[in-house]
């Protein structure tokens, strides 16, 4: 699905738009931080929790959307 409203475009986030999510990300980064998402701290003697991989992070969220979420 594509949502348009003049020159605005909202549509899913696809795998080859990581180079330019990227760049949107850096460029915004001061602003973005109070809402990014954090990192938990690990569970004494658990794994250390990582961020998701922006492959991680898309197919994620095709699989919500899919689920219909």
């Amino acid at each position: 699905m594509t949502l348009t409203d003049g020159e605005i475009v909202l549509r899913p986030i696809k795998m080859r738009d990581q180079r330019v999510w990227r760049e949107v990300n850096r460029r915004n980064r001061d602003w973005l931080r109070p809402w990014e998402a954090t990192v938990p701290p690990p569970a004494p003697g658990g794994p250390i929790a990582q961020r998701p991989t922006y492959r991680q992070m898309v197919r994620h969220l095709r699989a919500e959307a899919n689920a219909g979420r």
